[in-house]
């Protein structure tokens, strides 16, 4: 069995496959199909590491396919929040941005591991917090008060990831 087909992996692989339902529950407004598949993808997140860890899984590969699957579901999430004027248009690109910036820093192609900062994860918990309060807001028919406090937050994970992002340019200067 290649060390690549591991259970941590495929959820993982899992998650990065719910970001199409997902967005597609978003946009059509189901949340008889989008808040099951945002539990699932929340679950499959706080599971893939600490099952790795425990059963000696760790690799390059399943972390970043770990923090690639997280990227590609909050980004897309995100950016159909956006268009549905729920969070901030320029969320979605920072989110990519930094997360590219963060792979390319950490030096993964080289063969280096991924090195977080604490700022990064807890932009990365807010992120999922927005996610899941926009299919909230959308599938209780976008109540004024939750929209506004999604417009907030968001506008808050634009700042923390521009100051993630100029931390990691400081630290390569």
């Amino acid at each position: 069995m290649s060390s690549a087909l591991t259970l941590p992996n495929a959820l993982s692989l899992g998650r990065l496959l719910l970001t199409l339902p997902l967005a597609w529950a978003l946009a059509e407004n189901r949340p008889v199909v989008g808040i099951p598949l945002f539990a699932l993808a929340v679950a499959s997140d706080l599971l893939d590491g600490r099952l790795a860890r425990a059963r000696g899984q760790t690799t390059r590969l399943g972390t970043l396919l770990d923090h690639g699957a997280d990227a590609c579901l909050v980004v897309t999430l995100s950016a159909g929040a956006a268009m549905l004027g729920l969070l901030p248009a320029a969320l979605a690109p920072l989110i990519a941005f930094a997360f590219v910036q963060y792979v390319l820093d950490s030096r993964v192609i080289d063969g280096a591991p991924l090195k977080g900062s604490r700022l990064g994860r807890w932009n990365g918990i807010a992120y999922y917090v927005a996610a899941g309060g926009a299919l909230a807001a959308r599938h209780l028919g976008s109540p004024p008060a939750l929209v506004g406090i999604l417009h907030v937050l968001g506008w808050l994970l634009v700042a923390s990831t521009l100051l993630s992002i100029a931390a990691r340019l400081r630290a390569i200067r």
